[in-house]
């Protein structure tokens, strides 16, 4: 059931592939695009504002969107 144009993060995080740092980076940019403020993105997500601009710093790093 898998389209040919599906996103890589979610092929891999179906197939298994991810690590924690890296679900959570990708999660955290996600809600921090979807918010635009690391303070709501950290309130959402139950997170240290640091925490989550770090995370967010991660995955922007790692360009994997």
């Amino acid at each position: 059931m898998s389209s040919g144009n599906e996103d890589p993060f979610f092929a891999r995080f179906r197939a298994g592939q991810l690590t924690a740092d890296e679900l959570l980076a990708h999660y955290a940019a996600r809600v921090y695009r979807l918010t635009g403020s690391y303070e709501e993105a950290a309130r959402r997500m139950g997170l240290d504002r640091r925490t989550v601009k770090a995370k967010v710093e991660l995955f922007l790093a790692g360009d994997s969107d």
